[in-house]
């Protein structure tokens, strides 16, 4: 490899010159096996902190700033502010390709833990130049159901490093308050996520209830019983697969989307096909729900469609709410999906490997829903938190797409 190939294209003004390779196991330091520690054996109250050697997929990332877990269990061994832990075994070898700088004194470090204790090189630095070559440490891995990995491995493994201690630091400064950034926005999305749940659950009434727990001011009474087959016409999507899927055309509406992307009101699709004979179009509100999936749970879900024009694929039912109905479609949606519809759903959907639901399944389905305009405020809250909450997921994908791109640029 080249001395050019050695300077990573973006650094910090000041710093020049070529960065060089080096074993870990050239770089003066001890290394050691964390003590046994089973998750029985962490407690809420512990008395001292403790890292059972999941955690570093579960919990932790490159900089381990703060240890959530405690235990009762003493041990001799702890941690040193800088020590690099690696996980031991797993159950794939991508798993094994990371380590994490720990930056708290005596942690109790688990069995399934290897340690590298250091001074010669930032932690914080080498945490991140180790994690962006893992590939080596998965070619390194042994084993078939369980996967291992050693402290002799891992001495084999080759970091490219500045050979600069105030280049180091600067870095793994960079990217520790970069990830630190990423998990307060990612706390606070669960936050949100957490909110949301707590007010379905209180804005909803609960099983044998009519009244909900909160409501708007001035909305009170009784919600009504309304049975969808009284209520709504019933459709069917047709055809149309993940095969057909095209960068343009007319906007398609898959119902294996429903499960991962589109929430409760869809005014807009990000897939396309080329439009067929016979197809089924929506019309504007109305309502979407999966004829098939993986369990009765996953398949009691509902969207609102809002806008017209929209091909509206096979395995889909289709619920339009008549005029007189007194049900808003995003309403709607929400009681098939929060609400006291879902119950009903999954006691209908049948099936063991593939649970299907039909139209006429739904059509003895009973919803509770209150007045059209509590319907609409209920509603436009939650599409108000959704829209906060998707644009707070936005902005962490943004900051993680951030990182990957200064990782690439500002190591060799």
């Amino acid at each position: 490899m080249s001395v050019a190939s050695k300077i990573p294209p973006l650094r910090f003004k000041g710093f020049d010159g070529a960065w060089t390779d080096v074993r870990l196991g050239e770089i003066g330091g001890s290394w050691f096996k964390g003590q046994p520690l089973s998750k029985n054996e962490l407690s809420d109250d512990g008395q001292n902190k403790c890292i059972h050697y999941g955690e570093l997929f579960t919990i932790y990332g490159a900089v381990i700033e703060n240890v959530s877990s405690t235990t009762n269990v003493l041990r001799r061994i702890g941690s040193k502010e800088g020590d690099l832990l690696f996980p031991a075994s797993d159950v794939t070898p991508d798993g094994l390709g990371r380590c994490s700088a720990l930056f708290v004194d005596g942690v109790l470090l688990g069995g399934d833990l290897i340690g590298f204790r250091q001074n010669e090189v930032d932690s914080q630095f080498l945490s991140y130049a180790i994690n962006n070559c893992r590939d080596q440490i998965v070619q390194l891995v042994t084993g078939t159901t369980v996967r291992h990995s050693s402290a002799e491995k891992l001495k084999s493994v080759v970091a490219s490093i500045s050979v600069n201690r105030a280049e180091q630091q600067k870095i793994g400064l960079t990217f520790r308050s970069l990830d630190a950034l990423i998990a307060d926005r990612e706390s606070a999305v669960e936050k949100l996520k957490t909110l949301k749940k707590a007010m379905l659950e209180k804005m909803f009434p609960r099983a044998g209830a009519k009244v909900p727990e909160v409501r708007f001011k001035g909305c009170e009474g009784e919600w009504k019983e309304k049975r969808l087959g009284d209520s709504v016409r019933f459709a069917k999507g047709k055809g149309y697969s993940k095969s057909d899927i095209q960068e343009e055309g007319t906007p398609l509406f898959l119902y294996g989307r429903m499960y991962t992307d589109y929430q409760i009101e869809v005014d807009r699709v990000d897939t396309f096909c080329v439009q067929r004979n016979g197809s089924v179009l929506s019309v504007g509100n109305e309502v979407i729900c999966p004829a098939s999936g993986e369990t009765a749970e996953d398949i009691a879900c509902a969207s609102a469609v809002k806008e017209k024009g929209i091909v509206l694929g096979g395995d889909l039912n289709i619920l339009v709410p008549h005029a007189n109905s007194g049900l808003d479609p995003t309403f709607l949606a929400m009681s098939l999906t929060y609400g006291s519809g879902r119950a009903k759903i999954v006691e209908r959907a049948q099936g063991k490997t593939v649970v299907h639901i039909h139209n006429s399944d739904l059509e003895d389905v009973v919803v509770l829903s209150p007045s059209l305009l509590e319907q609409r405020k209920i509603g436009a809250y939650f599409r108000s938190l959704d829209a906060l909450i998707s644009a707070r997921q936005e902005e962490v994908g943004k900051l993680k797409d951030l990182k990957k791109a200064l990782l690439d640029r500002m190591f060799v």
